[in-house]
């Protein structure tokens, strides 16, 4: 009795495994990497405003605990972008 409740608790196991494991591909082929610039921060007093997209700098270090939730620390693109920590939420 018990060999067979414990055989058929790991059919219900595997099967579960194998149904997650089946869905978790199709889930991850929905994310998309794209490049997008985003607008630059206002200059600091006496600096012009840029038109153009202009880079953050260097990337010194990048962490990502979500797809959509990190930061970056950049050395920054005197004298428009000063560097700092960036923070991304998701959104922009």
């Amino acid at each position: 009795m018990i060999s067979r409740t414990l055989s058929a608790l790991a059919v219900l196991v595997l099967s579960l495994i194998v149904v997650f494991a089946a869905a978790t591909p199709a889930a991850a082929q929905e994310a998309t990497w794209r490049l997008e610039q985003p607008p630059p921060p206002p200059p600091p007093p006496g600096v012009s405003e840029s038109s153009l997209p202009i880079p953050l700098g260097e990337i010194g270090d990048i962490e990502f605990w979500a797809p959509n939730r990190g930061l970056l620390i950049t050395r920054g693109n005197e004298p428009t972008i000063p560097a700092g920590v960036w923070a991304y939420n998701g959104v922009q």
